[in-house]
């Protein structure tokens, strides 16, 4: 199959993006007004869109003389560090500033800055190569000291961190983790691929109905897993992605990315942005959740925050910065 980089798919997951940061923005906005259903939509968009692009990526390192192992251990690192930072990132809301001795919105940029230090993408010239690890060991070592400091006043994991609900990423990472290993087990076979759709559909099922046991001793850890809901959204991405370059060749077209497709390359960055400045506005004492205004002018806000974070993470991509995961 074509393994070459498909700037329509790029466009659509940067089209998804900047929705969510206007939804996003616009619930915090209007907190009396229940908009998870139209946020849950544009996740559910942003993980099949993930899952059509696992075929290509993996193909294309297939191609280019990875074996197996170095594919699974990019795979595994990538997982990892998405399900570690949703957790971190999931916990901001819990913890005590009394207790930790440090002020919510601190210890959140703080924690943005040691996940863009730890998982920046550093060049391989030689010439930097200890500045690289030494900012790299620093976002490890922040990240660290911020799990050490955290404490929270509800008593769940005696005011530690907890997993939780896995937070937006820890929740891509898990479904990642198990859709690209399946293709990379069964690469592009149609069939086997709509077998996994199936199973993962069949287990979405049986826990709706509160008919699955098994694995129920360790479902609050693999529970993303069994639960089969987000791996089913992004097996059946990866399913019509073979499809469709099979049958009818569409995502064969590839081209110059506009920059919404760029922002769509880039949406990770974008996502930490967003976060980074909205901790950044509370410290500096604006908070969305006081301004008061008519539907209109709140959703004007919205858009110009969506303005502000693209634009952020453009000048950022220019400038060359960008991450591994």
């Amino acid at each position: 199959m074509n393994s070459e980089r498909i700037y329509g798919l790029d466009l659509l997951r940067g089209i998804t993006l900047i929705l969510g940061l206007i939804i996003c923005n616009l619930q915090l906005l209007l907190p009396e007004k229940d908009l998870s259903e139209l946020y849950n939509w544009i996740f559910r968009s942003f993980v099949f869109i993930a899952g059509m692009s696992i075929p290509l990526s993996i193909t294309k390192r297939i191609k280019a003389g990875e074996d197996n192992y170095s594919i699974s251990k990019h795979l595994g690192i990538r997982s990892l560090g998405l399900i570690i930072t949703g957790v971190l990132i999931l916990n901001i809301y819990r913890i005590d500033s009394v207790l930790a001795g440090m002020r919510t919105e601190v210890w959140a940029l703080l924690l943005y800055t040691g996940i863009f230090l730890t998982w920046k993408t550093y060049s391989d010239n030689d010439k930097n190569y200890f500045t690289n690890i030494t900012l790299r060991l620093l976002g490890m070592a922040l990240l660290a000291f911020l799990v050490f400091k955290f404490k929270s006043a509800d008593g769940a994991n005696d005011g530690s961190i907890i997993a939780g609900s896995w937070g937006v990423l820890g929740q891509i990472g898990w479904g990642y983790l198990v859709s690209a290993f399946f293709f990379l087990l069964v690469r592009d076979s149609i069939m086997k691929i709509a077998i996994g759709f199936v199973l993962f559909l069949v287990l979405n099922i049986l826990t709706g109905l509160d008919l699955l046991t098994i694995g129920q001793p360790v479902h609050s850890f693999i529970g993303i897993i069994t639960d089969g809901y987000v791996p089913m959204i992004m097996v059946s991405g990866m399913l019509l992605c073979l499809i469709i370059v099979k049958y009818s060749g569409i995502l064969r077209h590839t081209g110059r990315p506009g920059l919404i497709a760029l922002l769509g390359q880039n949406a990770l960055i974008a996502y930490l942005i967003s976060g980074f400045l909205y901790y950044l506005v509370r410290l500096a004492g604006l908070y969305f959740e006081q301004i008061n205004s008519g539907l209109p002018i709140l959703i004007s806000i919205s858009v110009i925050w969506c303005l502000l974070v693209s634009g952020i993470t453009i000048l950022f991509v220019k400038l060359g910065f960008r991450m591994k995961l």
